[in-house]
């Protein structure tokens, strides 16, 4: 029975947006999912949140908002999703169930949307491509500038990512192509391979006459956030120690890490292509002798069977 109230509510959503080409106005701009009803929206995030307070946060709606909801939803299924207590919200077996469901469509939204995206349209077509900001620098910029010389319907949205959040944005639907590190590409998409990336050793002008050895042993180095392993990848893959390896920089963007490096903050591990582009790339220069470190790329999508004469000149324009 739950698996055909959600798949209803499900079809509602779908057929709502093909026939009308807009959002259900039931459904808020949240990254749960565009497909699923209000109510099934404040199940999943009170679900996620443990307490009907954090979901009301999540999704910007008072606390008695997020219980009417629930409570519908369950009138709906004709049964209780929650035992409700001072401690918060404990799902039930049957809100076990429905939340497996909810994540499967979750799970498989990308790939909906992407075949969704086949059908012919009139108008502009907006293209939405995640990936490393050296990458969207040195390379994808100007082969999509290229590209809108003959398909000037083509609008681009660039979507700088050097947090390895991909395959997340694909699956949430956020982007159209998301360039993963290669072994990271899942079975459930097409992908294509790109030019590897080589990092080098960036380091300050003003530390030419140090050794490269020394820089690593004793100077901190910048990283783009605590999840990023660049670097010591690194110095894992070239055994090189570092003392200061557990109290490096952070900077969630490549042109400041770069201006980090140009003051004398640290070192950090860079592509000179993208070094060449910056205003900043006068102020540094590469380590002597440091060992580069290679990163193969690939572009990932979901399958489109049916693929336009844009998307298939995007896929050629990849490098």
């Amino acid at each position: 029975m739950i698996i055909k109230i959600l798949f209803f509510v499900f079809m509602i959503e779908f057929f709502y947006h093909m026939t009308t080409g807009k959002k259900s106005p039931f459904v808020f701009e949240r990254p749960l999912s565009m497909l699923f009803s209000a109510n099934v929206q404040a199940f999943l995030a009170t679900a996620e949140g443990g307490t009907v307070r954090a979901a009301a946060m999540a999704l910007g709606l008072t606390q008695s908002a997020v219980t009417t909801r629930i409570q519908n939803l369950e009138l709906e299924l004709n049964t209780t999703l929650f035992l409700r207590s001072r401690s918060g919200m404990a799902l039930t077996d049957a809100g076990h169930a429905l939340l497996l469901y909810a994540r499967q469509i979750l799970e498989s939204q990308g790939e909906v949307l992407a075949r969704l995206r086949e059908l012919p349209q009139a108008g502009d077509t907006r293209l939405k491509i995640q990936g490393p900001s050296s990458l969207m620098r040195s390379r994808l910029a100007p082969q999509l500038a290229k590209l809108n010389q003959s398909h000037p319907q083509m609008l681009v949205t660039l979507i700088i990512d050097d947090g390895d959040q991909g395959l997340e944005a694909l699956k949430a639907s956020t982007c159209d192509i998301a360039v993963l590190r290669e072994h990271h590409t899942p079975l459930a998409c097409d992908s294509k391979r790109l030019k590897p990336e080589v990092y080098e050793m960036f380091i300050p002008k003003h530390w030419s006459n140090l050794p490269w050895q020394d820089v690593v042993l004793k100077q901190r180095f910048i990283d783009f956030d605590h999840r990023d392993h660049l670097t010591l990848d690194w110095l894992s893959n070239n055994a090189l120690h570092s003392a200061t390896r557990d109290s490096r920089h952070y900077a969630n963007n490549s042109d400041v890490m770069l201006t980090l490096v140009a003051s004398g903050l640290g070192y950090a591990l860079l592509t000179k292509e993208f070094v060449a582009s910056s205003r900043y790339g006068a102020f540094v220069q590469t380590a002597k002798g440091a060992p580069n470190h290679i990163i193969k790329w690939a572009a990932a999508w979901y399958p489109r069977p049916h693929a336009s004469a844009l998307w298939k000149d995007v896929l050629k324009a990849l490098k």
